[in-house]
């Protein structure tokens, strides 16, 4: 099933279509389930109902799977803590015409200075990571 989900979003191109940013954050979880249940990840999800809107749906693809990621190591050391990893994920509407997608984690966080940096090419926060990720994802929404 996830080889078929890729394969579609694949095939997807880069033109703009309608899309359900519900789905597409179903989507980005089917893709990290397992990484998800092999690290004990409880989730909650609250997709209220939006309207489908236009975008680029292997792009957004890229960034929510990129965010539920960065959700799960951010909850790494919970287990040291004795804490329950959580991941919640939201949909909903700023205003009468924007949609929004909500990742939150409830690990380590950021400090300020950090964050100022964190869509910066090679910025990163983990031991073995490239400070790629948030940084393309960046990019991806810039780009028209």
């Amino acid at each position: 099933e996830v080889n078929n989900n890729q394969q579609s979003y694949a095939k997807a191109g880069f033109q703009n279509e309608k899309l359900n940013i519900a789905e597409l954050g179903e989507d980005a979880l089917k893709m990290q389930e397992a990484s998800l249940n092999k690290g004990g990840v409880r989730l909650d999800k609250n997709y209220a109902g939006t309207p489908d809107c236009t975008g680029q749906k292997s792009k957004l693809l890229q960034v929510i799977t990129n965010l539920v990621k960065n959700a799960q190591e951010a909850m790494a050391d919970n287990d040291r803590y004795n804490r329950p990893k959580e991941m919640y994920i939201e949909t909903g509407m700023l205003d009468d015409k924007t949609v929004f997608l909500t990742v939150r984690d409830n690990g380590c966080g950021i400090s300020e200075e950090q964050l100022t940096k964190v869509f910066n090419h090679g910025f990163t926060t983990k031991e073995t990571g490239h400070g790629f990720g948030l940084h393309t994802c960046a990019k991806a929404m810039t780009e028209r």
